[in-house]
């Protein structure tokens, strides 16, 4: 390893990062290009992501507010535009581990997706272009698409794409391969996983914070993205945080953020989605995290269930465990400040709200299982 490859912590990580607001056939969004230019950032920072700079590759579309893109023949970017991206990180970690084949374990390709999208089947979506059109359905980027040529292929040892697209049902569409050569690699398995803002057939929504302008732009994030950057920053989630712990803190997140506003949204993840993929480690920078700090909140279990339950917080350490009855369901209990899980103790089989799992922040928080 070169003295240069010393310099950020995940130096054959590489990512392309994509947000699009402006559609001339589409609703204007006006969150997408804020949710990517923040994952982007997230990916540079040596505590976060820790990619080299050169190797985040950044797309968006140029509009402004007061000018967005109205021609579709011109709109970009387009497919050709994510694809050169692609093939320049391909490129360049085939380069790496030509000169040293051990490497090849350490590379990871990200893939961020933010804008409108459609369902390409129940595990994947594709992110429209800014050039598609009633005619052009087809200018799309299927997740799906991306991972069977990168697992063919074995560019990388691992793949991890976020998408923050709706899945709504498309019309007939078809969905072009990505432009490398179908060739059969050598390294290895490739780890993968596609982690989605909403399930299939339903919509993923963008939004000022409570309180905020709505008429700034520059404020509304998607509610999904912004989840997902809370869980990878580390602050609610226990030790290092990889891509199944990440899932349950968005999940729950997601419920949380969306509490009163008249809509729902759920992620899904389909691929690998327990710790062999770790997204960022412990804020000591290793596996070793200091004790997580407490809060003490007002736990309500939800009828019918009667019985013994314990909380769980990080590293799936038991904080506390009490006795549910139909007399007293509402137990003032620790937790940690972060991610928490509910679990029946004993013989009992039940499966809790959210499958147990819940964020505590503060103290006297009541929370729902």
């Amino acid at each position: 390893m070169t003295a240069a490859s010393d310099e950020v912590p995940n130096p054959y990580h590489y990512a392309v990062v994509v947000g699009i607001d402006s559609y001339p056939s589409q609703k204007p969004l006006k969150g997408a290009r804020v949710d990517a230019r923040q994952f982007a950032k997230w990916l540079r920072q040596p505590e976060n992501g820790g990619l080299k700079r050169e190797n985040v590759g950044l797309v968006v579309d140029p509009s402004k507010k007061d000018k967005p893109q109205t021609d579709r023949e011109s709109a970009v970017p387009t497919r050709m535009r994510i694809y050169k991206e692609i093939r320049k990180f391909v490129e360049r970690a085939k380069q790496a581990v030509d000169a040293d084949p051990t490497v090849w374990d350490s590379t990871r390709l990200y893939v961020f997706l933010a804008g409108h999208g459609i369902a390409h089947g129940r595990e994947n979506v594709a992110l429209l272009m800014a050039n598609v059109g009633d005619e052009y359905r087809s200018e799309n980027l299927s997740t799906g698409r991306i991972i069977d040529i990168l697992k063919l292929r074995q560019d990388f040892a691992e793949v991890v794409i976020i998408a923050d697209c709706c899945r709504d049902r498309p019309l007939a569409t078809a969905f072009p391969p990505l432009d490398l050569d179908p060739r059969v690699g050598q390294n290895g398995e490739v780890k993968w996983s596609v982690f989605m803002g909403s399930e299939f057939e339903r919509r993923a929504f963008e939004a000022v914070p409570e309180g905020a302008d709505p008429n700034d732009p520059n404020l509304f994030r998607g509610h999904f993205t912004k989840a997902v950057l809370e869980g990878l920053r580390g602050g609610f989630i226990d030790g290092p945080v990889n891509i199944g712990t990440l899932k349950q803190f968005v999940r729950e997140r997601l419920r949380k953020q969306l509490e009163g506003r008249g809509y729902d949204q759920r992620a899904r993840l389909f691929g690998y989605e327990a710790s062999e993929i770790v997204l960022r480690q412990s804020a000591t920078g290793s596996n070793d995290s200091p004790a997580p700090a407490n809060v003490e909140i007002v736990l309500e279990v939800l009828a019918p269930f009667v019985g013994d339950v314990a909380v769980h917080g990080g590293e799936n350490v038991q904080i506390t465990q009490f006795r549910v009855t139909d007399d007293r369901r509402r137990h003032r209990v620790l937790a940690n400040v972060g991610i928490n899980r509910v679990v029946a103790v004993g013989e009992i089989d039940h499966r809790f709200q959210a499958d147990g799992f819940f964020i505590a922040l503060v103290d006297d928080e009541h929370v729902r299982i």
